[in-house]
């Protein structure tokens, strides 16, 4: 095993399962941030509407402000919880998944 002093690393490519990668896959990958970040966002919103009648509560808020600022494993983490709990989020991950997965 050879090691590089930090400056000198680069990342190996990514290589994605299917073609073109699914919602989920995408997500994994730290370049697709902001894509998590958004999906979060719109998930939050839609479980405020339709949990809480367009209500924001106080779990809700911290979630916002948590996943504003989130490293990428932390936003992550949010996904894939709500992906369990918002029908909308889930709809939208099994619409992007392409036919062969």
């Amino acid at each position: 095993m050879r090691t590089v002093p930090h400056s000198q690393f680069v990342p190996a490519p990514v290589v994605w399962r299917s073609n073109p990668p699914d919602l989920v896959e995408l997500a994994f990958a730290s370049e697709n941030n902001e894509l998590v970040r958004r999906l979060v966002r719109q998930s939050l919103a839609s479980i405020e509407a339709v949990v809480f009648k367009y209500s924001e509560t106080e779990q809700t808020r911290l979630l916002k402000a948590t996943a504003a600022t989130a490293d990428h494993t932390v936003l992550l983490s949010i996904f894939l919880c709500l992906l369990n709990v918002d029908p909308s989020l889930k709809e939208a991950v099994v619409a992007s998944a392409s036919a062969p997965n």
